[in-house]
């Protein structure tokens, strides 16, 4: 007795969802895509927001900010959110040694009131968006080793 082993192949019936394919074109998508774009719900709300019932959910004329796409502004990284979370302790690492080396040199001891002021009110309400606040905050320190 002899037995053939055949290999077969499965071919999808459709190589994305629509909406994706609409935006894309009609090719496979990533993960990233399929869970990120077009998933807001624009139709089909059955309540009105008690708060301000002129507007639906999510209207886009709720905001003064008008765009033709909402979805120009993704992630360029498609940054996955263990990725996500892993970078922004890396950085956050990063921006704890930089403040280490700032403390153990007196670097501040050097900078006078005025600039101090403006880096505390400038800077300080950027550290929410680490990306930026650690760019200035390593060319500041960059400028103060020489």
């Amino acid at each position: 007795m002899q037995i053939d082993i055949k290999t077969s192949s499965v071919k999808p019936l459709r190589n994305t969802y629509a909406y994706i394919e609409k935006r894309f074109g009609d090719k496979p998508a990533s993960r990233y895509q399929e869970a990120t774009y077009d998933i807001q719900e624009e139709i089909n709300f059955h309540y009105k927001p008690l708060w301000q019932p002129e507007f639906d959910l999510y209207d886009k004329g709720r905001t003064v900010i008008q765009m033709k796409d909402w979805y120009v502004l993704k992630d360029p990284r498609q940054f996955y959110y263990g990725a996500y979370t892993q970078t922004r302790a890396k950085q956050q690492e990063i921006l704890e040694s930089n403040f280490t080396l700032v403390e153990k040199h007196d670097l501040l001891r050097n900078i006078s009131e005025e600039i101090l002021n403006k880096v505390t009110k400038l800077l300080l309400p950027l550290y929410c968006k680490q990306d930026i606040f650690i760019f200035y905050i390593q060319w500041l320190i960059f400028l103060l080793i020489g």
